[in-house]
Order: C-alpha cells, then structure tokens, then sequence
C-alpha cells in the first residue's frame, strides 16, 4: 500500500557493549488500486471478469492481491475451455492520486470445445452407455476438470476396470480460429 516508504538509518552508535542504530519510517501515502482493465478480453465480458478477479477499485493496493487476481483470472480461463490463455498484469503507479492503474493484459486463444465423443474399448457394453455417463453436451466448453469429472462419471458406473479419457483436436484447425472443436477419445477396459 505504501509506494513510496522511505526507510533511513543512521550511523551506529556504541555504548558499551551495545550498537545503536536510529531508524527512520516515513510511510507516504497509502495508495489504492484506481481502476482495473482487461485488455485483450474479446469473449468473456469485462464485468465477469472482474468479478472472477475479486478485485475492488479504491482498496488498498496489494501486489500480492493482485497476483492472487490474475491466478484467479487464469483458473476460470481454464474452466471455460480456453487451455491455453495466458494473463499478465501491468501496474501503474499515479503519483497525483496516489493510486494505482492495474491492466490485465490478456490473450485468451482458442476455446477447446466438445465435437464428438469415440469410445473405445467397450466390448458387451453399448456405446451409448459410456457417452451417456460422459454428460459432455456438444459444443460447450471442455476445461480440463469436464474431463477429469466425465471420467469419474464413467468410472462409477461399475462397469469397467479402467478409464481413460483424453481430447484430440478434430481435423486440422486454422492457428487462428477462436474455436478448436475436440474429440473426446475414451478408452475403457471392461471387468473380465
């Protein structure tokens, strides 16, 4: 919060066996985070990532607060299927209102979504009955943890020894495109 702290020492004095060093705090002014963008952000609205953020304008800046904001940022990237969003953060000091300018810099990528799902693997089991327990709807975003949990989902349903879940792009997909559709491949393993 205080940006411009300045600390003085002055020269140790000795008495006795003891050194004494006088130490001077002038604190400043207490800055405040004075406004917050997202640069870059062109698919998720700017209000929701503010709140994702949890950041406030007018409270006490905290360098630590907001890194802990750009992480939080990342997170609900990753949640909504974008795998490889990054963040950065630029902090600008004001002087004249003791505040400080905070800019996430953002540059989301493509957003991995479900196309189809290819079972593998099933033999005496349908299909049908994986994809259902998958509860995956095309066309919605595929975050890491929709796998993870679509796995489980399967895995529970007691009919297999082993599940593997796993997403492959779909056909080759432009650098630039701000959808990659993904194939989502599971491998299962009945019980003998």
């Amino acid at each position: 919060d205080f940006l411009q702290a300045r600390v003085t020492a002055s020269a140790p004095t000795i008495e006795s066996a003891t050194a004494k060093v006088r130490v001077r705090v002038e604190p400043g002014r207490r800055f405040t985070i004075a406004d917050i963008v997202f640069e870059g952000a062109s698919r998720v609205p700017a209000q929701t990532l503010l709140t994702e953020s949890a950041l406030v304008p007018g409270t006490p800046f905290d360098p630590a607060a907001v890194d802990a904001a750009r992480q939080r940022i990342v997170t609900f990237y990753r949640r909504e299927g974008f795998a490889s969003a990054t963040v950065n953060v630029r902090q600008v000091p004001r002087d004249e209102a003791a505040g400080v300018a905070v800019a996430f810099d953002i540059d989301e990528g493509p957003r991995q979504v479900v196309a189809e799902p290819d079972v593998e693997g099933s033999r005496g089991v349908d299909a049908d009955v994986v994809t259902r327990a998958l509860d995956l709807q095309i066309n919605q975003p595929l975050a890491a943890d929709a796998r993870l949990e679509a796995r489980r989902r399967v895995f529970d349903a007691r009919l297999f020894r082993r599940v593997d879940v796993a997403a492959e792009p779909v056909g080759a997909s432009t650098p630039d495109a701000a959808t990659h559709p993904m194939r989502v491949r599971v491998i299962v393993q009945p019980w003998p």
